[in-house]
């Protein structure tokens, strides 16, 4: 029942092949059932603890229940970016058409697969999975080379 990261990750890949840029600002880790922003991981387990009367993964797989089944295309307009929107109701479309066994596939390709020890998955793989010119990774390779994070580069 967690459709809110693949939904999130397909999204992210989608931004980073179009724009060069990342959407959520998060690194990215491949975690056994497939990738995950670390950060908004670690705080929605730490809301979830927090939170519920009996903390743990049922809260949370309760909390992200709720938010996959509660989204709708076009939600988010007002909060984000055109394109950023944009990116985020093609993945849920993409999503939507797709069996638990297609949406693994989906989310485990060569970023996934290259992840090192610490599970971090490059940015650059995961802007060439979803088809980005030669220009995007050029301008991914510029930031990431800087060992910076690309949410607002000029």
């Amino acid at each position: 029942s967690h459709q809110v990261w693949p939904i999130l990750y397909l999204a992210e890949r989608r931004h980073l092949a179009t724009t060069g840029r990342q959407l959520l600002g998060d690194i990215w880790v491949a975690m056994r059932h497939g990738p995950v922003p670390l950060r908004s991981y670690m705080d929605l387990h730490l809301w979830a603890s927090g939170n519920a009367a009996n903390p743990g993964n049922s809260a949370l797989d309760s909390w992200l229940g709720w938010l996959s089944t509660r989204y709708h295309a076009g939600d988010a307009q007002g909060c984000l970016r055109p394109w950023e929107s944009d990116c985020l109701d093609w993945a849920l479309a993409e999503v939507a058409k797709m069996d638990s066994r297609q949406l693994q596939d989906a989310v485990r390709g060569k970023a996934w697969e290259s992840a090192g020890m610490d599970g971090e998955m490059d940015p650059l793989l995961m802007a060439q999975e979803s088809g980005a010119n030669a220009a995007t990774l050029d301008c991914i390779l510029s930031w990431r080379g800087a060992g910076r994070l690309a949410l607002d580069l000029p």
